[in-house]
This record gives structure tokens, sequence and C-alpha cells, in this order.
């Protein structure tokens, strides 16, 4: 199955809304809510495990600490 069309953020982003999804977000409309504040799941803060800004334009493929929604979990 190819991930990014489950979703191309990270399944470690957070936001408000993601806790209401009934699947993972595949747009930054079904992500973010008015306030537009995300966080990383991991860290707990509005930055990565990599010391880069979490959100839905940074963490997508590429990034070194990304893990996509359907990868094993550690």
């Amino acid at each position: 199955m190819n991930e990014t069309r489950i979703s191309p953020y990270c399944r470690k982003l957070r936001t408000k809304k993601v806790f209401f999804l009934p699947h993972p977000p595949r747009d930054e409309a079904e992500l973010l809510e008015a306030s537009g504040h995300c966080w990383c799941g991991e860290t707990g803060y509005a930055v990565g495990e990599d010391g880069d800004l979490a959100g839905p334009d940074e963490c997508t493929r590429g990034r070194a600490c990304f893990t996509p929604y359907g990868a094993p979990r550690a």
C-alpha cells in the first residue's frame, strides 16, 4: 500500500483536530484548526526530534524523523 495515499504527513504530527479524525489526515484542511498550532507527538513540543519546527509543510517525507502512517511502531 502506498503510504502517501494514506497521508502525506508524519504520523507523529499532532494538532487538536487530528484526535477527532476517523482516518489519517489527507490534507491540511483535515489537519489544521483555526489556531494552526501543531506539535510533535514524540517530543510534545512545536519542534520535532531533529530540532526543526513541526507543521504540515515540514513534517513530510524526506525529513530524517518522518514516520509514515502504516509503518510498524517502534
